[in-house]
């Protein structure tokens, strides 16, 4: 919109210059784990964007209720605001309505690495698999041990655990497999972008 000296006003020139920009080409798309499940795109957005701009976010949601999972990921304009977010939240600040800080890791920093969640009809059953698997065996053509954590801090839910350094490249089939031994798999979903590409992250539970 121009005033009346035909120049535009401030608000359509800061719209106009957001549109045209572009991301920085080494800029880090982000996994966050431990925000409020009551939180959307709007709330994710007021809190990154005290760190920069922000060029993507979506947040993780169940693909038959739409509920949020507890995590998103956000792509920030500046790979150096992307840094100062991580510096300031990951492992630092508990979000309200959480019992443990925010978790913030590069998503794309192999494109090898996947996550997942699991949830097991018996608490034991969660115990054992995190026994066996977290920081103890490295899948192949992997470079680091299974990360393997309570995913449902919100809710205390120690049945529920988030699975880290998966390979990418896993189908839902090999990640049933991978799992199966330690209890039956209820569902099983790889998230994908708007492109049909793989994100390497998987929900899956079981009862």
């Amino acid at each position: 919109m121009k005033t009346e000296d035909g120049k535009l006003d401030e608000q359509s020139a800061q719209t106009n210059a957001s549109t045209a920009r572009e991301p920085d080409p080494d800029t880090i798309k982000m996994f966050v784990g431990q925000i409020p499940r009551s939180w959307g795109e709007q709330e994710c957005r007021e809190l990154f964007e005290q760190f920069g701009s922000v060029y993507q976010l979506n947040v993780l949601r169940d693909k038959t209720t739409q509920a949020s999972r507890g995590c998103c990921f956000v792509t920030f304009y500046r790979r150096a605001d992307a840094i100062a977010a991580q510096a300031a939240l990951h492992n630092i600040r508990v979000l309200p309505q959480m019992h443990h800080p925010v978790q913030m890791k590069p998503a794309d920093s192999e494109n090898r690495n996947g996550c997942c969640f699991v949830t097991f009809y018996r608490r034991a059953d969660a115990i054992a698999a995190q026994a066996a698997l977290h920081n103890i065996r490295v899948l192949p053509q992997m470079h680091h041990p299974v990360q393997m954590k309570p995913a449902d801090s919100e809710n205390r839910n120690e049945r529920k655990l988030f699975v880290g350094m998966l390979n990418k490249r896993l189908t839902e089939e090999d990640v049933k497999a991978m799992f199966a031994h330690f209890g039956h798999i209820e569902d099983c979903t790889v998230l994908k972008d708007s492109d049909g590409k793989s994100r390497g992250k998987i929900i899956f539970g079981y009862y």
